[in-house]
């Protein structure tokens, strides 16, 4: 089975996905033990092996790791980066810039019951602070 996977990017009203069905952010996340079903890769592993069967949960996923402090996410991208051997690849960079060139669409569905309170009123209060994408669309 497979999830549809909307990642917020620089706030909690807009996401990286370029459509609300971006293909591009489904992943298999429910499947079978079988022989030759396995994970492949340190971080973000990609699951090889399956079948082409599969099935569309009709689930979503909301990710806010780009929605943290950009030094936060800076260091856990330098932290995957060791991980895979590549641990000079964020050297210098200047963690104000690293979500410049990511483009942005309006996350037009809810967010999950569980969070939904949390995320709109830490969102007013950014938005209070002059963080202005913060502030929610149409308010």
């Amino acid at each position: 089975m497979t999830v549809e996977i909307h990642r917020l990017m620089k706030s909690y009203w807009y996401m990286q996905n370029q459509s609300d069905r971006d293909g591009l952010y489904y992943r298999t996340f429910l499947v079978r033990k079988r022989p030759g079903v396995h994970f492949e890769g340190r971080v973000h592993e990609r699951l090889v092996g399956i079948g082409p069967n599969i099935i569309d949960s009709g689930l979503h996923y909301v990710h806010y790791g780009y929605t943290k402090p950009k030094a936060e996410i800076l260091r856990k991208w330098k932290l995957y980066a060791a991980y895979e051997g590549q641990a000079d690849l964020y050297e210098g960079v200047d963690p104000e810039h690293i979500l410049e060139d990511r483009p942005l669409t309006l996350f037009t569905r809810e967010h999950p019951p569980v969070i939904k309170d949390h995320i709109e009123r830490k969102a007013a209060m950014l938005a209070a602070q002059g963080h202005e994408l913060f502030r929610k669309p149409g308010s």
